[in-house]
């Protein structure tokens, strides 16, 4: 019977192990494929903002071809975090939504998951 609870407790601690690393690594396989694939769409973009920093790097969150994009920004020497919502209009993407996630000034303090520092 002692054998019987141990293979239990493998099992299920298996299990748990293995949800909460899907969990994780899911979001940020998704993140980095979108990047991958739509990247380059993006890249500058942030410029419209009119106010920020060329960014270090950047990271597609979301995506619809035809009408919506996420688009998380690093400012160089990661002095802020930008997440920034496009439209497509007139087959452009034209910024819709600037929210600040963190910044080193302290202005913002925001969570976005995934987690890019």
């Amino acid at each position: 019977m002692n054998r019987k609870i141990q293979k239990a407790v493998r099992l299920i601690a298996g299990i748990v192990v293995g949800y909460l690393l899907g969990v994780m690594i899911v979001p940020y396989i998704k993140v980095e494929i979108l990047t991958l694939l739509h990247g380059k769409e993006f890249s500058g973009l942030e410029q419209q903002t009119n106010m920020l920093a060329e960014s270090e790097y950047f990271k597609l969150f979301a995506f619809d071809k035809e009408y919506l994009a996420q688009v998380y920004y690093v400012e160089k020497n990661h002095s802020s975090g930008n997440l920034l919502t496009f439209i497509k209009e007139d087959e452009e993407w034209k910024l819709y939504q600037w929210d600040t996630i963190w910044s080193f000034s302290g202005s913002a303090d925001d969570i976005i998951w995934p987690f890019y520092p």
